[in-house]
This record gives structure tokens, C-alpha cells and sequence, in this order.
């Protein structure tokens, strides 16, 4: 929690913390914020969970509820890496935030995405589940 700066809406990643073993700071969305509003704290873990083996059940649970049973590893990375290219076609931009390279984004990860079907993603809040939830129940 401390490494989020919530007057930027950044989080400064450590080097511990990517894949790149290189610090950087990275944009946090929007609706990104609404997610992590109601749980902020001063510090500590966001995903406070004692082991790594709770949290990748837990979120194993998570997916399986959504209906999400095929799961890559990947999948956050390469939806994030699609939508936000999608959204602000600046690959620039999207490699500083992902923290790759222009061309491990090409071959891996970026899915060609219309604007309209990629700004999608960053409408998704808590708001709008609650809806939904409620409408399937």
C-alpha cells in the first residue's frame, strides 16, 4: 500500500517486484482505483494472504466463479497489454506501463482490439458487478 501514490494514481514497482529486475513507476486506472478504494490501508500487503499458496487459491476460486476454468498465466498481462494499446494506440506508452519490450509486446502479448471493444476494460467497477451479480441471482 505505501507504494501507491493516491494523488497520482501510480504505484512505484521496486525491482523486486518486476520481471525486469528494473524499478519503474506505473499509471494505476481509473476504475482500477475504485477497485482498491474501499481496501486501502497505510501499508502492508494489498493481497493480504500469509502464503502464496492461499492467494493462488483464492484467486483460482475467483475464476472459477466468473466461469473463467481455462486460465493462463499470462492472461491478466495479455488483457491489460491489448486493452491499453487499444485504447491509446501508443506503443510507447503501453510498453513503458507493462514493462516490456516493443518487441516481446508484439509477439506475445498485443491482440489487435478496436478502440470501442478496448476502452471496455476500463469501464469494468465495482458498481457494475454489483449489478450484474444482482441481475444473475
Amino acid at each position: 500500500w505505501s507504494n501507491i501514490d493516491w494523488e497520482d494514481n501510480t504505484i512505484e514497482l521496486d525491482e523486486d517486484a518486476t520481471k525486469t529486475g528494473k524499478e519503474r513507476h506505473v499509471t494505476i486506472p481509473a476504475n482500477a482505483i475504485e477497485w482498491l478504494k474501499p481496501l486501502k490501508k497505510r501499508r502492508g500487503a494489498i493481497a493480504d494472504y500469509r502464503t502464496s499458496r492461499l492467494f493462488r487459491q483464492a484467486f483460482k476460486d475467483a475464476r472459477d466463479t466468473a466461469g473463467f476454468t481455462e486460465w493462463h498465466p499470462d492472461t491478466l498481462r495479455k488483457t491489460f497489454i491489448s486493452h491499453h494499446y487499444g485504447t491509446h494506440e501508443n506503443a510507447a506508452l503501453t510498453v513503458k506501463e507493462a514493462g516490456n519490450s516493443f518487441t516481446i509486446m508484439e509477439k506475445h502479448y498485443k491482440k489487435p482490439m478496436k478502440k470501442k471493444e478496448a476502452d471496455k476494460l476500463w469501464k469494468v467497477v465495482p458498481t457494475e458487478i454489483l449489478k450484474i451479480t444482482k441481475t444473475v441471482a
